[in-house]
């Protein structure tokens, strides 16, 4: 062949190629009116469960009603030994964008997570749950409660990540702000690959709402998901690559299974214990034997919450406090934003603060009592009956010396737990922590009325009967509480 023909032959190829691209091109009028109709919502309420003992099930339902959240569910066991209810807030946490690609409603998971979803697309108002998820690329599908609609058998084409080109015009379909299915366009303005992730940067317009959007080419294949956008920059807006929906297989069955399993051993540590019957070694037992075949990362705050619990259950306290800050980086927490942030501070902090109260040789520092105190109140702007955050954050508050503010915090809690032996415990710690002798006295008696089998009341106790010259009182609570600590 004459190698003068080459370039010559090399121009054909790519001048057929560009004008095949070029017929192919979509205007952004036609772009719209193809998939606006896969577009939709979704809007999450936060959900919250109450878990506790059947004797005042109709006082927590009343106070959770009175409070303002909505009843999802509610029920007591035969027995009345125990009761849970599941309530949501009455206004939305946040939105953002879904679609439908193909037969799979998609969208990022971080729009997903946090309560229950209410989604919207084409009018049709649907309900739903988190399918498939792959977190460390922020891409999950959605499981509908009911008849797929119609919108999933459009047909859309995907775009290799490998075949995109800087400068190249992308279109967004979302709900920036609100605004159902507008339309935005801009150029690939980078692509990048960070730690096994695909990802494009580009400039069309995008806002809070518009996360989960599908970003397309010029011909209408979908090239990425919107996945975040950086609020200090202009137009610095991320999406990841489509190429990750065809490694969402991974199925969820053995994962919820998992998560179902971390929640009924979280719940039978906390009853388990109150009522005597499950001794720490045998529940720590079961922990380690999940654990030991945990599906994916075992790194999540809900992992690091039960093993710290299982550690506790052995007496490990101190080893407990130290392994949550080895594993625990709220640095990382630093993109998330509102609710999530102080849900998932909140729940670590919480950790963190009711174990340093159960280990006097590790005080809480003025410093992280101010931080559980701050991500405690954050929470309870949504949640005022969660008894656990409720505590940390009283145990804060009156550390920073705001026993008043402590108290109405614990008011919450024996609104919808007056038989739950830590409210009364916490109670206590926060009259004590004021001089409040008296008090102290009579909160932590209580405490141990309901279970007899508390160590940390008896201590209680014994301080408050020290400072008050009960030394009978005295001997007897610190002969409890060496009884309870050998055995």
């Amino acid at each position: 062949m004459n190698v003068r023909l080459i370039p010559v032959l090399l121009l054909s190829v790519f001048a057929i190629a560009h004008a095949q691209d070029a017929e192919n091109t979509l205007g952004a009028s036609e772009i719209y009116d193809r998939f606006q109709r896969i577009v939709g919502s979704a809007v999450v309420y936060p959900e919250f469960n109450y878990l506790g003992s059947g004797s005042h099930f109709e006082e927590a339902q009343e106070a959770i009603v009175a409070a303002g959240y909505e009843l999802r569910e509610a029920w007591v066991a035969d027995d009345r030994d125990f009761s849970a209810l599941t309530y949501r807030l009455t206004s939305p946490l946040k939105s953002g964008t879904i679609f439908w690609f193909n037969d799979i409603l998609v969208s990022n998971c971080h729009v997903l997570i946090g309560g229950a979803l209410k989604l919207e697309i084409s009018d049709e108002l649907l309900e739903g749950t988190i399918g498939k998820r792959d977190f460390s690329r922020d891409i999950c599908s959605i499981y509908l409660d009911g008849n797929v609609p119609s919108q999933a058998e459009t047909n859309v084409q995907m775009r290799l990540h490998a075949t995109l080109n800087v400068g190249e015009e992308v279109f967004v379909i979302g709900n920036p702000s609100g605004l159902a299915q507008s339309l935005s366009s801009g150029i690939v303005s980078a692509i990048r690959q960070q730690e096994g992730i695909k990802l494009i940067q580009f400039t069309a317009p995008i806002s809070p709402g518009s996360s989960g959007s599908p970003v397309f080419d010029n011909a209408g294949r979908l090239v990425g998901i919107v996945t975040s956008q950086v609020t200090e920059g202009q137009n610095l807006n991320f999406a990841v690559s489509a190429d990750h929906l065809l490694e969402l297989d991974r199925t969820d069955a053995d994962l919820s299974s998992f998560e179902q399993r971390i929640f009924q051993l979280r719940t039978r540590r906390l009853f388990g214990v109150v009522s005597g019957e499950e001794s720490g070694r045998q529940w720590a037992d079961e922990v380690a034997r999940l654990l030991s075949d945990a599906p994916g990362s075992t790194t999540s705050p809900a992992v690091v919450q039960l093993q710290a619990l299982s550690m506790i259950s052995e007496g490990r306290s101190r080893e407990a406090l130290m392994f949550v800050d080895r594993n625990v980086d709220l640095g990382l927490l630093d993109s998330l934003t509102g609710i999530e942030l102080s849900l998932e501070a909140a729940a670590e902090l919480w950790l963190r603060a009711v174990m340093a109260h159960s280990i006097d040789e590790v005080p809480l520092s003025f410093e992280f009592a101010e931080l559980v105190a701050e991500y405690g109140s954050q929470f309870r702007q949504y949640d005022r009956f969660d008894l656990d955050i409720n505590s940390a954050t009283a145990l804060a508050l009156s550390d920073l010396g705001n026993e008043t503010q402590a108290l109405h915090v614990m008011s919450d809690s024996l609104a919808i737990a007056p038989d739950n032996p830590q409210t009364h415990r916490t109670i206590g710690k926060v009259h004590a922590g004021a001089g409040s002798w008296a008090p102290s006295l009579r909160s932590c008696q209580r405490a141990v009325e309901i279970w007899a089998e508390d160590v940390e009341s008896w201590l209680c106790i014994a301080i408050a009967a020290g400072n008050l010259g009960d030394k009978t009182l005295q001997a007897e609570a610190n002969s409890r509480v060496r009884e309870l600590s050998e055995g």
